[in-house]
């Protein structure tokens, strides 16, 4: 939780838990991120993520978000998000070396559509050749 809250903060974004009937929803002219109280944890980690992803990669571009390719682009690119953070926080907390990334386990740990295997593969491709030019 502490990875995602720095990274709220990092981008000024703020987060209220409150009782909605959908699982979440960002609002750009208040930077907020607005979560439903009966979610439990992981869902709401994922739904956290997902609507910050909004925040960071379009909030500038939200006259465009209810047009129906960009609303549908701009929906994948929140989910894409949602996955490398929450695969940076699996990593983190397991302390496990991006090399032995089981990715089928992951998704089964964390919920997730089995479709999104190819998106996780991309992204711990990704993230493993990010952290190995970190180290040189």
């Amino acid at each position: 939780m502490g990875e995602m809250k720095a990274l709220l903060e990092k981008y000024g974004i703020i987060l209220q838990l409150v009782p909605i009937n959908k699982p979440g929803y960002y609002l750009t002219e208040y930077k907020t991120i607005f979560i439903s109280d009966q979610l439990d944890d992981l869902s709401q980690i994922k739904v956290i993520l997902h609507e910050a992803g909004h925040g960071i990669l379009h909030d500038d571009l939200q006259s465009l978000y209810l047009l129906d390719g960009f609303h549908a682009k701009m929906e994948y690119q929140a989910e894409r998000f949602m996955l490398s953070e929450l695969l940076k926080i699996y990593v983190s907390m397991t302390g496990m070396d991006i090399q032995d990334f089981d990715f089928m386990k992951f998704i089964e740990q964390n919920g997730l559509d089995p479709n999104y295997q190819d998106v996780i593969k991309e992204l711990a491709h990704t993230y493993t050749i990010v952290k190995n030019v970190k180290h040189i």
